[in-house]
């Protein structure tokens, strides 16, 4: 009888050695798991907290204004070097305390705005149009010194969609992405400009362009040969374009010969072509006869 104790305990001790290799494994990654989600967090912290007033439009439509201060916005918010402050909640926290941010351009304005917001930075600015040229003036500014630590001032001859490409150069500036400025100039100048293909404005203009990134350069104007280059980008890039004209002459030529030595009759038929060789050196062409002299002449 006294056996069955000790088998009781044995059985007991086998139970609690198993329950101590399943749970061996999962204890680090509970540890880690831990580790990952308070430092994670703490991490988080140290991102500056920022806002992005709504830009003041000049010349350009409000609701044009608010799409470019969003994708400004939306830009910030995907490089994640800030923690971007929504702007739905902005707005709400502004209303309640009966902050208007609309035409709120000016350095006291905005640190008063960032205050209230209770952000380390904020971003304020213009985009206005004079003539054909956009113009963007935007600042970022440390709320608590009050002082402007960035200023970015970008001039564009495109359409006011090209804006959204340049808004991009500049939330990456603010987010201390590297990268190189490319500049195109062209003789004669406007000369359309596509990367990849995809139309990016006219020159002169410049972007700022991350490094490493490999493209194709093409600069278009009407009455020239299209110029090409590819490029990646290791430093910044001055591009000066010299556009060679379109030869004026065709590939085929039509003699009209009449009188001297051998020459038709008046009214006979006759033509002579001429046409560039196919590299076998017997390209020929059948043309319809017309009369000589033209008809109508």
């Amino acid at each position: 009888m006294a056996l069955a104790p000790a088998i009781v305990d044995l059985s007991r001790e086998q139970t609690s050695m198993r329950k101590s290799k399943i749970s061996l494994p999962v204890l680090p990654l509970l540890f880690f798991f831990f580790i990952g989600f308070f430092f994670g967090d703490a991490f988080g912290q140290f991102k500056p907290h920022i806002a992005i007033l709504n830009l003041e439009g000049r010349e350009i439509s409000e609701n044009e204004a608010a799409t470019l201060s969003d994708h400004l916005r939306g830009q910030l918010v995907n490089l994640s070097t800030f923690i971007v402050l929504d702007r739905g909640k902005m707005e709400d926290i502004l209303r309640e305390q009966g902050f208007q941010q609309s035409g709120c351009t000016l350095t006291e304005c905005a640190v008063r705005v960032g205050r209230v917001l209770n952000v380390q930075k904020i971003v304020a600015g213009s985009i206005g149009k004079i003539g054909k040229t956009y113009a963007i003036n935007i600042s970022m500014i440390d709320v608590e010194s009050s002082r402007i630590e960035r200023s970015f001032n970008r001039n564009d001859q495109g359409e006011i969609d090209g804006l959204l490409e340049i808004l991009k150069d500049i939330a990456q500036e603010m987010a201390g992405k590297k990268s190189h400025k490319l500049a195109i100039y062209s003789a004669p100048k406007g000369a359309e400009v596509l990367v990849n293909n995809k139309v990016i404005g006219k020159t002169p203009l410049s972007r700022n362009v991350p490094t490493g990134s490999s493209f194709k350069i093409r600069v278009k104007y009407p009455g020239y040969k299209d110029w090409e280059k590819n490029l990646t980008m290791t430093r910044d890039e001055d591009l000066n374009v010299e556009m060679v004209a379109k030869a004026k002459s065709s590939s085929r030529k039509w003699l009209w010969v009449a009188g001297g030595v051998g020459a038709a009759a008046i009214g006979a038929t006759a033509y002579i072509l001429t046409s560039t060789d196919d590299g076998g050196g017997n390209k020929t062409e059948s043309l319809p006869q017309f009369q000589w002299p033209p008809a109508g002449k």
